[in-house]
């Protein structure tokens, strides 16, 4: 359906009064005249649709009424987010569940050991939706900035489809000491420079001074008391989330919510990297392989000798594996 620039205009300061919440989502479907026109509309400046708006709000008849557009689910807002990465980074269970497609599927989760509960997360999810909002307006302020480092720039675009859809080389959690204390092994040979797995988790945000990097010990004990918001403690399975901005302050909680990868113990002699990247608008904390890693060998993280960017720079320009 055609629509006159003047309609648009006002579909966009339609769309803006419901992001903002001076109309209610009842009301704004009654100003719609046309949902199939509508969807097309974007707030500005955000740049997001309806169906944004919708995953923002949990807005599940909606998100349903849209799923199959194929434009709209892709469409991505001013930070490079589209509705389905709004759901993963909110937690937004349903929304998800109704804008997944096969090639959203995340890989499954390896078996966790007997004993040890864990809710599986694929992504990291914020604790508020004003939490998001504000690493997204932190990140892109430091980035006009130019305060970004380019290769956690490059590093987030080269690895783009790992981090959305979560595919991680085959692993294994075992036991590794008497007391309880769990390993991350690999069942199959790593070549270097692979995407290995995110650290995912609750991010909360803290009122004081960044919590600094935490070492996890083997003799620590299996299941730590969590974060607590407005506090800093070093927990076993607290991290610190990078926004590359000194005035924020947030660490990933992986306490009861989060993945494999909060099993990777540190090592002296590491085999893969922790990494901050920037990918679309917001900072993800990635695991990256440092050389090739044998099957069974298992993985430790710590300060590497050389940088992972250089690791990966080097292994890419000697095997034309540079992606486009």
């Amino acid at each position: 359906m055609f629509i006159s620039e003047a309609e648009d205009l006002a579909l966009q300061e339609l769309l803006g009064d419901l992001s903002q919440k001076k109309i209610s989502w009842k009301e704004a479907l009654q100003r719609i005249p046309d949902l199939g026109s509508a969807s097309r509309a974007m707030t500005k400046p955000m740049g997001r649709s309806l169906l944004h708006l919708a995953v923002l709000d949990n807005q599940l008849d909606i998100i349903a009424l849209f799923k199959k557009d194929p434009v709209l689910k892709v469409r991505r807002d001013v930070f490079g987010l589209s509705p389905m990465d709004l759901a993963q980074l909110l937690h937004r269970k349903e929304a998800m569940q109704h804008l997944a497609s096969l090639k959203d599927c995340f890989s499954m989760e390896p078996g966790l050991p007997d004993g040890v509960e864990l809710e599986y997360l694929p992504a990291p999810y914020f604790e508020t939706q004003e939490g998001l909002e504000q690493v997204l307006y932190a990140v892109a302020k430091v980035k006009a900035e130019d305060k970004i480092p380019e290769e956690t720039i490059w590093l987030g675009v080269y690895f783009d489809r790992e981090i959305q859809t979560g595919a991680h080389p085959p692993i294994l959690i075992d036991q590794v000491h008497q007391n309880g204390g769990y390993g991350v092994f690999a069942e199959k040979k790593i070549s270097p420079c692979t995407f290995v797995g995110e650290y995912t988790g609750q991010i909360l945000q803290h009122s004081k001074k960044p919590i600094t990097h935490i070492r996890k010990k083997l003799e620590a004990p299996k299941f730590p008391p969590p974060c607590e918001k407005g506090e800093r403690r070093d927990k076993n399975y607290c991290l610190r989330y990078t926004v590359w901005d000194e005035k924020s302050s947030f660490s990933i909680d992986a306490t009861t919510k989060g993945n494999f990868t909060r099993f990777i113990n540190h090592s002296e002699r590491p085999n893969v990297g922790l990494q901050p990247v920037y990918w679309r608008g917001v900072p993800r904390m990635i695991f990256i392989s440092l050389k090739e890693i044998e099957a069974g060998e298992q993985l430790g993280f710590g300060v590497a000798q050389r940088s992972i960017f250089e690791s990966c720079s080097v292994y890419t320009r000697s095997t034309s594996m540079a992606r486009v």
